[in-house]
């Protein structure tokens, strides 16, 4: 592992140290408690946000790769993939495209890449990448948003207990 990794990683966790700094003050540590406590309620919630990303990247991986086989096989050169080369993997690529556009990242579907494929492909591609947005855009991120609220909502029931008057 190379010296600017091991720094990154090193100064990653003395800055995660000041949660635990933080607790000798009550009034942030009050604070610290209710991050972590929805933390803790999301978790279930964040593995199903997963699944659904990886689920609809990896169908737009399947339809890359069938038409790079396709591309290959007609020797196009001028074949530009759908999903672009960010890491080592490619199902790591799928899945990173995919939430990239879940958080608005749109400039994925601006290249030319899609001009390449086939018409049902491309319908099928902008089928996934309606039925993506709509789901993790609207569904999840207002689902997101009452989950914290029924956490926030079982703190301040107790909020006397833990000090929150």
């Amino acid at each position: 592992m190379s010296l600017p990794i091991r720094a990154s990683i090193v100064t990653f966790i003395m800055c995660l140290q000041m949660y635990y700094w933080s607790k000798i003050n009550f009034e942030v540590s009050k604070y610290e408690y209710i991050i972590f406590r929805s933390m803790k309620g999301t978790i279930y919630f964040l593995l199903l946000c997963l699944i659904t990303i990886t689920a609809f990247g990896l169908s737009t991986l399947v339809l890359d790769k069938t038409q790079a086989n396709l591309a290959f096989e007609e020797d196009d050169a001028e074949y530009e993939q759908f999903i672009g080369q960010k890491t080592v993997s490619r199902t790591t690529d799928a899945v990173f495209t995919q939430y990239l556009l879940m958080l608005g990242e749109f400039e994925i579907l601006e290249n030319e890449a899609l001009a390449g494929y086939e018409r049902r492909s491309q319908n099928w591609i902008w089928l996934l990448f309606f039925g993506a947005t709509l789901l993790t855009n609207v569904v999840f991120f207002n689902t997101l948003v009452s989950v914290i609220g029924s956490e926030y909502e079982k703190l301040w029931e107790k909020r006397t207990r833990w000090g929150f008057v």
